[in-house]
């Protein structure tokens, strides 16, 4: 099971030395809060399109840009592996519970459902 999360994490990030750099390297605490307060907003807004189809281009659009900023944040060569286990994440009782109580009712499993549309 460790193996095959390192070698995820080894494709995620295009390979040990692109990792190791950004170990090496993180960002500054500045930085990742401006990465998560982007997040929130694109969170904030995806849970208002509630309303719509995962697969709509409103809520396609929206996936985009988190992945977007998700690269971005942890450096990563290609987001969508990271993409599809954050999406998991939100079966987790707690994850699930913060996210309703944060975005609303059924927010969580629309996130999931939303992620795993586009990224599959």
């Amino acid at each position: 099971e460790m193996q095959k999360s390192y070698q995820k994490m080894m494709e995620w990030y295009g390979g040990k030395e692109k990792y190791l750099d950004t170990v090496k390297n993180p960002l500054s605490k500045e930085v990742v809060a401006s990465y998560q307060k982007r997040m929130d907003a694109i969170l904030e807004k995806l849970a208002g399109k509630r309303e719509c189809p995962v697969d709509s281009f409103e809520v396609k659009e929206i996936i985009g840009e988190y992945g977007f900023v998700m690269k971005q944040l942890y450096q990563l060569k290609d987001e969508k592996g990271m993409m599809l286990s954050h999406a998991q994440s939100y079966c987790n009782e707690k994850v699930k519970t913060a996210t309703n109580e944060k975005y609303g009712n059924g927010a969580a499993q629309f996130f999931m459902q939303a992620i795993e549309t586009f990224y599959k």
